[in-house]
């Protein structure tokens, strides 16, 4: 079925992009359809996005928020449960979970202290200066909330430095190997 409704991209890959590839209560019946043809599904999201969404469960502090995003093999569906079977790890997540992170935002949070840590050597001039060729990076104004951070750190005792570096969280577009680049100034 699949090879006639899609001759083009069989033994390819089908990128949805960012738009569910069917509406919301069809959406395990879709990816069924394609693992009962044969093909194997992989979905990429935002892990934090689920880390945020998931019910019922204890909060956790931002210390221990994932920061990645990550690629998931769906092998199976189940839907009388309306469940999603992953593989890494094993487990399985709820239709309204999978439809909480799909489609994710390509943008990822990351500590405060990680971010500072790769930039210490710079000066406020050098992360200004820094250009990501996407331009959600100019709109996230990741420069600035990196000099923002700084600024409001800098006068702070060793024990609140840390505690508000662990908190705070940089937002960043995510896009796989795009590399940024860095317009040294004088």
């Amino acid at each position: 079925a699949v090879e006639r409704a899609l001759p083009a991209v069989v033994g390819a890959a089908v990128n949805t992009g960012t738009a569910l590839p069917a509406p919301d209560s069809q959406v395990l019946d879709w990816i069924a359809m394609w693992i009962e043809d044969g093909a194997a599904l992989t979905v990429t999201y935002n892990r934090q996005r689920l880390w945020e969404v998931r019910e019922g469960r204890v909060q956790r502090t931002v210390r221990r928020m994932p920061d990645a995003w990550h690629a998931q093999t769906i092998c199976g569906v189940d839907l009388v449960q309306r469940t999603v079977l992953l593989t890494n790890p094993v487990g399985y997540i709820t239709e309204d979970e999978l439809l909480d992170v799909l489609p994710s935002e390509p943008v990822i949070k990351i500590r405060a202290a990680e971010v500072l840590a790769h930039c210490d050597h710079m000066t406020d001039a050098e992360i200004a200066a820094v250009r990501w060729p996407m331009s959600k990076w100019n709109t996230l104004q990741v420069a600035r909330q990196i000099l923002y951070v700084r600024e409001q750190a800098a006068d702070m005792d060793p024990a609140s430095r840390r505690r508000f570096l662990s908190e705070m969280l940089i937002h960043i577009p995510y896009s796989g190997t795009v590399r940024p680049k860095h317009e040294k100034t004088v």
